[in-house]
């Protein structure tokens, strides 16, 4: 069984790319939901659909730990790089 602690670590083992709970109020704003928001990163626009459809599998077992419906919000590599390298490295390290 995943924890909620476990559920960046496994969604960025599945996907192949660094992903973290992302700050309520700080990064993605105040809505339904934002506890249980993941920020992925270094995500192409047109690969985002097909690293959902990597997630299928496990969503419900992710869901379950993470205590409800996720919400996957993807950074582009650009974006990465100029808004969220030092989180890139903390999470690289």
């Amino acid at each position: 069984m995943t924890s909620r602690a476990d559920v960046p670590r496994r969604v960025a083992e599945i996907l192949g790319h660094p992903a973290r709970w992302a700050s309520p109020g700080r990064s993605v704003g105040s809505y339904d939901g934002c506890e249980r928001t993941l920020d992925i990163f270094n995500a192409d626009a047109g690969e985002q659909l097909s690293l959902l459809r990597e997630l299928r599998a496990e969503r419900s077992d992710l869901e379950r730990a993470a205590g409800g419906p996720l919400v996957f919000v993807f950074h582009t590599p650009a974006e990465t790089q100029r808004l969220y390298v030092e989180v890139l490295r903390d999470l690289l390290d």
